[in-house]
């Protein structure tokens, strides 16, 4: 463990020292005549060069997480966070009840509504957990054309305005309706008429084409599809797709995913908001909170500060790096010098006989 690694580390640093101090004859050092070796000059410069290397590595290892921060910071994510206030009361009050049929989940409406009674708070959004901070589990789902394999990819529940609010650019059919289409909104059972938007990389996948006429067998839209769950299987039709959106970490690779219209995994909510009336708006989202879970404290977030925290690891090894590499740059100089200063104390009295001699 640590102790054995400590132990390996220390004997390997002290061996070398040892076997130098232990080659030492005291009486030359007296007397003044000792000469270090060729071969201990070529250690002492190579251990620079090392150092020098590796100040290299670490400097531009660092270089390239801070170009990685940066794409963080400036990434088109697909969809739209600025002017959002969102709030987690659905997974709160999940985890503060017991009984699943009291839910708030099960009074979204309601719920967004009360969260939507402020003259600045102009759309809102139910869905299941923070997308873009971790990795979504895979749900089994077959699509017709490719009935004899199994998929699986995520499914991200939501109602039917949130691609509206986070302004996700739908490419081809509709999106979710429950007032016009009912049968959009899934059962907490089976459900034989549901509906389903997948993303473009899903399109890609299947080998289908946007561009082709809806119905034909090259297009999506109307594709059916059959959802396994626990719950009970849940089929019907294809009747949108989005643009590609980064639902999981940046780190992470855009695949085939899915959106589906069902309450009951709600966790969070999201607001839009008019510019300047945060502070407003925030006070509102306190009182609110109080009205649906005043045993619960509330908590809530404004625009992409939870997406951005997410990545606090890779913050803390890119300031660890940095301060590695300081340490490293330090240690290369002071090797230089010391290396510098040996050569030119090795070469004093040569140096004073020459001023000597003119």
């Amino acid at each position: 463990g640590v102790i054995s690694v400590t132990v390996t580390v220390g004997l390997m640093a002290g061996a070398y020292p040892s076997f130098v101090l232990a080659s030492l004859q005291p009486t030359d050092t007296l007397k003044g005549t000792y000469k270090g070796n060729i071969h201990g000059q070529w250690i002492r410069k190579g251990l620079v060069v090392v150092q020098f290397a590796a100040s290299i590595g670490l400097i531009i290892g660092s270089s390239v997480i801070s170009k990685q921060f940066d794409y963080i910071e400036t990434a088109d994510l697909g969809y739209e966070m600025d002017g959002l206030v969102h709030t987690n009361i659905f997974v709160a009050d999940k985890f503060l009840k017991t009984s699943k049929e009291v839910r708030l989940a099960d009074r979204y409406k309601t719920v967004k509504q009360a969260f939507l009674d402020h003259p600045d708070a102009l759309e809102g959004t139910a869905y299941m957990q923070d997308f873009g901070l971790t990795t979504w589990g895979t749900q089994t789902v077959q699509f017709e054309g490719h009935a004899d394999r199994d998929w699986r990819l995520p499914i991200i529940e939501v109602d039917d305005n949130f691609i509206n609010v986070y302004q996700i650019d739908l490419l081809a059919g509709r999106n979710f309706d429950e007032d016009a289409f009912p049968a959009d909104h899934i059962s907490a059972g089976a459900d034989s008429a549901a509906a389903l938007i997948v993303n473009a990389s899903t399109v890609a996948h299947m080998g289908w084409n946007l561009s082709a006429v809806p119905g034909t067998e090259m297009s999506p839209i109307g594709k059916a599809f059959s959802w396994r769950r626990r719950g009970g299987d849940v089929t019907g039709t294809i009747v949108g797709v989005v643009n590609d959106f980064h639902y999981e970490p940046l780190t992470e690779k855009i695949g085939p995913m899915a959106l589906a219209f069902r309450t009951k995994s709600f966790f969070n909510l999201s607001v839009s908001i008019r510019e300047g009336s945060q502070e407003a708006v925030e006070a509102h989202f306190v009182k609110t909170w109080k009205q649906f879970a005043p045993n619960k404290p509330e908590w809530h977030w404004v625009d992409d500060r939870g997406l951005r925290s997410g990545y606090k690891v890779q913050r803390r090894t890119q300031g660890l790096a940095n301060v590695a590499t300081g340490i490293a740059i330090f240690l290369a100089c002071v090797g230089l010098y010391g290396l510098a200063s040996q050569a030119t104390e090795e070469r004093r009295k040569e140096i004073g006989v020459r001023k000597t001699l003119g």
